[in-house]
């Protein structure tokens, strides 16, 4: 058992507390990274379980390389096993005075494909993925401003993409220092390479008489190592003598000399060191010409394993087709056989473990094992040399691995942290897995890329992802089957979380199209949910049906992610058409299947859906309630998560906190921007235009949205309209109402595009505003009234305010006093209620019309019958405003009083229904049912249901109410 080391390149075969990233040079360390759902923004590997033995000089000069300035890339090289990657992180620890913002360590071990380097740097320094930017510009933005040191580790395989990552970030960030680790250098200019020695073998270099007694920095190690095997070290010819030869022999290699160390605890001193001496020329292995450090290494675990028990020797072998670890039940489905039987793995195991040959890392869960890179790559050898015995290990790895993908697809690991965290840790299994099975063409690439999907959109490792089904789709058989139309369904979803919407187009109807020849009906349902979502965003109109018919055919079914991620798009769609009554429906089936399943991404959406509701009603305490609750849960993706921050950065501004709002926005800005799919993104600018023009910083506001509206284009109708109504605001505020017109009549386009209702009654607030200013109170009113109709009609009631305040500016124009004094006191005390504040340019006016009218009524009633009146409310506004606007004006008492709304509440309340069942049957909030009830009581004057169930039973005969709709003079979608 290897003694406790600090140089040393191999791990103490002691349990870890965490995961360790394992070094090529056969390092690792107690790393105490958090396996979880956040990668810590700065890390390093905490100190090991064991000692770090000399190296002084080493340390002195890597100090006096990085203090001259002439270090900024310093490349540690040096031989597998001599100890690069623990001098590398111990002269690292000693740096974090010198380095304010961190020291982070890239582990570059287990990264095989040179495209993923650049991932790992941005998830190692925690600047995440996914990312809109190109990776290289991700890393350089992310350390731009910061005064760090990177350490890059293990990088010897993947110089193609490192090269240019170091060169950039030297050029572009003058204050990181980059610490690498390689067999090879870089060969970049200014790199400063460091041949990390062997440890010194004699006590004093520079001695000219050695003294056999003193003891060498190789020899303690050995003897620091060696001690942990409770045998005390013993030898007639003089313990240091003997440790000093056996050192000798191995030439100092750290990871050699705590090989031979872990044998004193069955082999006595002198043992050691006649059997290494014997057997060092037999075991050389490689070229005379290698280097002898090579040859040492080789034969130092070639002694190793001569020492081990065949049984022992074919397990080692074997296990050498794992990457990154394994589990036991893992050595067992693929290590077993009529040699091996599975019964017997567990012995062996632990026999390895005891022979220092494999690490043991208990974790939570099943503990796992794993070989050092060294060790690894030297059983990987002895492995091609049994070509039968590899072929059918390796088949077996990937028959496992493909069974493990499918099982946590059924099982859904992707919706739990425990399940993330263990497809995590067998990542590396899988992408070897893939490898197999796309080079031997077998139907297990497609397998086990459509099973990791989940995995994939839930982790942001969505390049990762499509590199992988691109693969496996190109190695299969290219004729149409129900795993290809699956896995193209997978690729056109990892498609669309990259934002690469043209190619998703393409996969999308591809998968379509191969389902319905194979009868396929999830590849299908996958893939007509992607095609649906892309459309549904600027043409919801045409993007329904699909999302309607993938709802329908995944219900039921065995893909409870499919069926609630067409539930959610559905609700989407009704949403950026404000279609709330339908919306409700969808979110309520979606929200119920996306909890039972515990699924983060899609709860955010439906939540952040009904806070869009409540805002639309009124209830400001509730929107911000739902939009807490979507920001505090866990897993998901940037995408739904900077939706729902803007959701609540937008209750802040309307509540009267808008540098609450905007700092809450700017906070989760950068993360946004790093989001290939933009919607999150646009939300956020939204929100923070509203901000700024809630501030008074009109300007600020308006920059945000014209980038906004340029960015989108003819994109998400639902951002551009929302970006175009804080524009018009601003054009509003600096007295521009012909630019204001221009903004509303985006923003009536667009609702016809999206047959959008709720966007059209803004447009005609847009419009009457700006008629009022410009001094046309007559189209003003028109308008006004238009808007009101349906937005009163539909119990929007800030919208219906807002109205209410145009006609309230009508009314003093024209010197209707006491009907602006009632408007006022109704105004007010609905603002107070339900909590919303005006923008400063809108309470500047507010406040001179209050005191033009405060001025005015003394001279026309009394002060003693206004102070009497109690204000009004809302509905109470809308019919008083409405009185006397012809023929089609609903009177405000009796039968023709009651909205379409209200009678069908009136009806099933009749039929003896209480408020949530006629909640649940509208699909309407609970409180909005009581609402209705109480409007009901009060128009038609009754006490209670009983007389209202009477009263609905002797009027069935009356005519339906009448719809209030007065029109307005510019053509809008709602006249």
């Amino acid at each position: 058992m290897p003694a406790a080391g600090a140089q040393t390149d191999d791990p103490p075969p002691l349990i870890a507390l965490s995961r360790c990233p394992c070094s090529e040079d056969g390092e690792a360390l107690n790393c105490e990274v958090p396996m979880n759902d956040k990668t810590p923004s700065a890390f390093l590997a905490s100190d090991a379980l064991t000692t770090f033995v000399g190296r002084q000089k080493d340390m002195a000069g890597l100090a006096t390389l990085m203090a001259t300035g002439s270090g900024r890339l310093i490349t540690l090289m040096g031989t597998g096993g001599v100890g690069k990657t623990r001098l590398a992180v111990h002269f690292a620890r000693t740096r974090h005075d010198t380095f304010p913002d961190g020291v982070v360590q890239v582990p570059l071990e287990e990264v095989t494909d040179p495209h993923l380097a650049a991932g790992a740097i941005l998830e190692a320094a925690g600047a995440g993925q996914p990312t809109a930017l190109p990776p290289l510009t991700a890393i350089t933005e992310h350390f731009s401003n910061r005064k760090a040191l990177l350490l890059l580790d293990n990088c010897e395989h993947l110089l193609p993409a490192i090269v240019p990552i170091a060169t950039e970030l030297l050029s572009t960030c003058p204050d990181l220092y980059l610490l690498v680790t390689s067999r090879t250098p870089l060969c970049v200019p200014s790199e400063t390479v460091y041949v990390v020695p062997p440890l010194p073998t004699k006590a004093t270099a520079d001695r000219e008489n050695d003294d056999a007694d003193a003891l060498s920095d190789a020899a303690r190690l050995f003897i620091d190592r060696a001690g942990h095997s409770g045998v005390p070290l013993r030898s007639p010819h003089g313990v240091a003598s003997v440790v000093n030869r056996i050192v000798q022999g191995l030439d100092g290699i750290p990871l050699a000399i705590e090989l031979a160390a872990a044998r004193a605890r069955v082999m006595a001193l002198d043992e050691i060191a006649d059997a290494l001496d014997d057997r060092l020329w037999l075991l050389g292995g490689g070229s005379r010409t290698a280097q002898a450090r090579h040859r040492t290494m080789r034969a130092s675990i070639n002694w190793s394993e001569s020492l081990l028990e065949p049984q022992e020797r074919t397990l080692m072998r074997r296990l050498s087709v794992f990457s990154g670890g394994w589990t036991r039940a893992a050595a067992e489905a693929v290590c077993a056989d009529e040699e091996l039987h599975r019964t017997d793995i567990l012995d062996l195991l632990a026999a390895l473990v005891d022979k220092s040959l494999v690490a043991a890392e208990h974790l939570e869960g099943p503990p796992r094992f794993r070989m050092l890179t060294p060790i690894r790559q030297y059983a990987a050898e002895r492995l091609t040399h049994e070509p039968v015995e590899s072929a059918q290990v390796t088949e077996r790895h990937g028959i496992y691995y493909t069974q493990l993908a499918e099982q946590s697809d059924r099982e859904l690991w992707a919706m739990e942290k425990a399940g993330r965290a263990h497809l995590d840790l067998e990542s590396a299994n899988l992408r070897s897995a893939i490898d197999w099975a796309c080079h031997e063409h077998r139907s297990e690439a497609l397998r086990i890329t459509t099973a990791l999907n989940g995995y994939w959109r839930l982790r942001g490792r969505h390049t990762e992802g499509v590199a992988a089904t691109e693969l496996a789709l190109a190695s299969a058989d290219p004729e149409p089957s129900p795993e290809r139309a699956l896995a193209l369904a997978t690729l056109c979803t990892l498609l669309f979380y990259k934002g690469d919407l043209a190619r998703t187009i393409a996969a999308a109807t591809q998968a379509i199209e191969t389902a319905e020849d194979v009868d396929a009906p999830r590849a299908f349902v996958q893939g007509l949910t992607v095609l649906g979502t892309v459309t549904m965003f600027m043409d919801p109109r045409t993007g329904y049906p699909m999302l309607l018919k993938s709802a329908e055919l995944a219900h039921g079914g065995e893909d409870r992610v499919a069926e609630t991620d067409a539930l959610t798009i559905m609700a989407l769609c009704h949403l950026f058409q404000e279609d709330f009554t339908a919306m409700d429906q969808a979110v309520t089936q979606a929200l119920d299947l996306a909890e039972s399943i515990n699924y983060a991404n899609d709860i955010r959406w439906c939540l952040w859906a009904t806070a869009h509701r409540a805002l639309a009603d009124g209830q400001l305490p509730e929107a911000r309630a739902l939009a807490q609750r979507a920001t505090s849960l866990e897993g998901g993706g940037t995408f739904s998560q900077s939706c729902a921050v803007a959701m609540l950065s937008l209750c802040d501004t309307l509540a009267g906190n808008p540098e609450t709002g905007r700092t809450r926005a700017l906070a989760q800005l950068h993360a946004a921007r790093k989001d290939a799919v933009r919607v999150g993104m646009g939300a956020l600018l939204h929100a923070l235009g509203t901000a700024e023009l809630a501030s008074g910083r009109v300007e600020e506001a308006r920059t945000y949205c014209e980038g906004m509206c340029n960015a989108e284009g003819s994109g998400v109708g639902y951002l551009t309209w929302r970006a175009h109504e804080v524009l018009m605001h601003v054009c509003l505020a600096t007295a521009d109402p012909d630019q204001a017109n221009t903004h509303a009549d985006e923003i009536n386009t667009i609702a016809e595009q999206l047959d959008n209702p709720r966007a059209a009654v803004i447009a005609l607030c847009g419009h009457a505003r700006a008629a009022a200013m410009a001094g046309d109170s007559g189209s003003a009113e028109n308008l006004a009234y238009a808007a009101l109709a349906t937005a009163a009609d539909r119990h929007w009631w800030p919208d219906t305010i807002a109205c209410l305040e145009i006609l309230t500016t009508i009314a003093v124009d024209r010197r209707r006093y006491e009907r602006a004094a009632l408007l006022i006191a109704g105004i007010e005390h609905a603002r107070a209620t339900t909590g919303f504040v005006r923008y400063p340019h809108e309470q500047r006016h507010w406040d001179s019309l209050t005191a033009t009218t405060s001025q005015a009524l003394p001279t026309t009633e009394p002060t003693s019958l206004r102070s009497q009146r109690a204000p009004m409310s809302i509905a109470d506004m809308v019919e008083h405003v409405q009185r006397g606007r012809g023929r089609r004006a609903r009177p405000s008492r009796g039968w023709q009083s009651i909205t379409p709304v209200e009678r069908q509440v009136a009806e099933l309340a009749a039929q003896g229904l209480t408020n949530p069942q006629i909640a649940e049957r509208l699909c309407i909030a609970r409180s909005t049912a009581k609402a209705h009830i109480a409007h009901i009581l009060t128009k038609l004057q009754i006490a209670n249901r009983t007389e209202l169930a009477a009263y609905m039973s002797s009027q069935q005969h009356l005519p339906a109410p009448v719809i209030d709709d007065s029109p307005g003079r510019r053509t809008n979608r709602l006249e």
